[in-house]
């Protein structure tokens, strides 16, 4: 099972750089030919897809259905941890069943983010304790953040420590129970990335629907 996951929003506008092979290879896809936009760039803790075009120094051409307004960036906990079997989770200090993850991991995932970001992200710890989760969460969210990141929980939870240094809100989907909050941080990250300006044709898309206006 994995350890945990930490997703990053970052609602930015920034170029995307490839190598040349693969932009030829997008060109033989796309019909009439390629134009320079930006792009949405999905990143996991083993990839590195742009590393060799940032030594290039070249942007790619790209296909013109392709935007860069909001990007997803994975972090696996266990890259985060100083021991050589990289172990994440530990027994509860109070006892009872199951595993909780460690602080120190998640701590310093987290801090690795905020120097990335040069900023302290906006967190959220995906929870069966935290308030239920709505439209007007969603709303709030995606205006009133630039960078978002969401724990995932696994086991048990997470050490209470981390909540209380570098929480700032928990949610929860419902009164129900699953294996890890990953399921719950794709809920909230497809609810809050659909209400960003560009990502629907037209704002009207979600304006109309009843959660959005009132009538549910």
């Amino acid at each position: 099972l994995p350890a945990g996951l930490l997703l990053t929003k970052m609602l930015v506008q920034a170029p995307y750089k490839a190598p040349k092979k693969k932009a030829e290879k997008e060109a033989k896809k796309t019909r009439g030919g390629l134009r320079r936009r930006g792009t949405m760039d999905t990143k996991s803790e083993d990839s590195n897809a742009h590393s060799s075009s940032e030594e290039d120094g070249e942007e790619e051409d790209l296909p013109p259905h392709v935007r860069d307004y909001i990007r997803i960036l994975t972090h696996q906990i266990r890259d985060y941890t100083k021991n050589k079997q990289k172990q994440v989770d530990d027994y509860p200090y109070g006892g009872g069943q199951g595993a909780i993850l460690q602080a120190d991991p998640l701590y310093q995932c987290w801090d690795h983010i905020r120097q990335e970001r040069q900023c302290r992200p906006h967190t959220i710890y995906l929870s069966p304790c935290g308030k239920t989760f709505t439209q007007g969460d969603a709303r709030r969210l995606a205006r009133e953040y630039d960078h978002l990141i969401l724990v995932c929980g696994h086991y048990e939870g997470i050490d209470q420590r981390f909540i209380d240094g570098y929480v700032d809100e928990e949610i929860s989907l419902g009164d129900f129970v699953l294996t890890g909050g990953e399921i719950a941080a794709m809920a909230v990250a497809d609810a809050v990335c659909r209400l960003i300006p560009g990502v629907l044709s037209h704002d009207a898309c979600f304006e109309d629907e009843s959660h959005c206006n009132g009538m549910l």
